[in-house]
């Protein structure tokens, strides 16, 4: 899927994400430093209330541990839960998980500095993220 947008009025579309091409960080398989590379197909994408970026969850490995990555390019933010959802003040709120898949801790985002928001410590309880329109 090729998500684009379009000024009011204006035929010409801009194409902000193609999910078959969209840069990512990878592991190195040689126990390297991450680099930025493609990846083909994203987990889940949100365009920011202003429409000027667009954020989305990849999954590079197989193993359900996402890092979130943003367009226009940001720092990614490694090791979250799929869904994402745009905040107050173009933060990023995203989930961690435990060494379990449990989602626990909501996180917050903004210019590059992660905030712990609400860590769940009963291990019969997860977190979800949802938005409201």
């Amino acid at each position: 899927r090729v998500w684009e947008r379009r000024r009011v009025g204006d035929d010409v579309a801009e194409i902000t994400l193609d999910e078959n091409a969209a840069p990512a960080t990878l592991a190195s398989e040689y126990g390297g430093a991450p680099y930025r590379g493609f990846v083909r197909g994203v987990s889940h994408v949100v365009v920011a209330p202003d429409g000027e970026a667009v954020a989305y969850t990849v999954d590079a490995t197989g193993d359900e541990v996402y890092s979130l990555e943003v367009l226009p390019t940001r720092p990614s933010v490694l090791a979250v839960d799929a869904v994402v959802a745009w905040g107050p003040d173009d933060a990023l709120i995203f989930l961690r998980s435990d060494a379990t898949g449990r989602p626990h801790e909501i996180w917050s985002a903004t210019a590059g500095e992660e905030t712990l928001l609400h860590s769940e410590q009963d291990a019969r309880f997860r977190l979800e993220l949802s938005t409201a329109a």
